[in-house]
């Protein structure tokens, strides 16, 4: 079995730099965030620990592609899921 990309069947995108970073609609994101517990508790697992931190900022446009060019302006490897 390959590596799952369970996010994008969501239309969330995803950036990697210590952690995975999705960006989308807030509803959405918990959506997805729900079926990927599920889907390791189907896999067999019997415990997560999951944890989110939420940047929910609207008095500005920010999106995960500025971030990612200021980080890697920094010399940060970002990596595109």
């Amino acid at each position: 079995m390959g590596r799952r990309r369970p996010l994008r069947a969501w239309a969330v995108k995803t950036w990697v730099v210590q952690s995975t970073t999705p960006e989308g609609d807030l509803d959405v994101v918990w959506q997805a965030v729900k079926a990927m517990q599920e889907a390791m508790f189907a896999a067999g697992a019997k415990r997560l620990l999951t944890t989110l931190r939420i940047d929910d900022r609207r008095d500005k446009e920010e999106t995960l592609e500025r971030k990612r060019q200021a980080i890697a302006e920094k010399g940060v490897k970002v990596e595109r899921l």
